[in-house]
C-alpha cells in the first residue's frame, strides 16, 4: 500500500512531464479582485496569492498536493494495488501450480471469483468528496 512518502515520489515524477498543465486544467479564477492578495484555504492547507495570480487563474490541484480529494484517491489507489497484487499472484503462482495442471478450469473459476470481489472493492472505493474553498482578502 502506498503511504504519503510514495505519494511524494509520484508528485516528484509529475514534475518530469506536464501532467498538471495538461490534465489538471481547472483553474480557480477570481474576477475583479479588490484586495492586493488573498488567502485561499482548501481543506486543512492554505496559500497566499496575489490578486494578479488569482485573476490569471491558479491550479489548485498543482498547488495543494494534499487536498480534500487525497484520502479518496488514496482509497481507490490502494484498492487497485490490492487487485493488481492478486492478479500477479494469480498469473505467477496459481495458474502455474499443481492444481492448475490438474484442473485449470476450476482454478480459474475460483480465482476469478476472488478477483471479482476485489474489483467490487474498487467500485466501492469511489465516493463523493465534499469540500470547501475559502477565499479571504488580506
Amino acid at each position: 500500500m502506498r503511504g504519503l512518502d510514495d505519494w511524494s515520489m509520484i508528485r516528484s515524477g509529475m514534475t518530469l512531464a506536464p501532467f498538471s498543465q495538461d490534465l489538471n486544467r481547472f483553474l480557480l479564477i477570481l474576477k475583479k479582485p479588490a484586495a492586493k492578495s488573498y488567502k485561499v484555504a482548501w481543506g486543512s492547507e492554505s496559500k497566499t496569492y496575489s490578486s494578479t495570480e488569482l485573476a490569471r487563474g491558479v491550479n489548485l490541484a498543482q498547488d495543494f498536493p494534499v487536498n480534500p480529494f487525497w484520502p479518496a484517491f488514496r482509497k481507490v489507489d490502494e484498492a487497485v494495488a490490492t487487485k493488481q497484487a492478486y492478479e500477479t499472484k494469480q498469473i505467477k503462482q496459481l495458474f502455474r501450480s499443481q492444481e492448475a495442471r490438474t484442473n485449470m478450469e476450476a482454478l480459474v473459476a475460483k480465482s476469478e471469483e476472488e478477483r471479482a470481489s476485489l474489483v467490487a472493492k474498487i467500485r466501492e472505493a469511489f465516493t463523493p468528496v465534499t469540500h470547501t474553498i475559502r477565499i479571504e482578502p488580506l
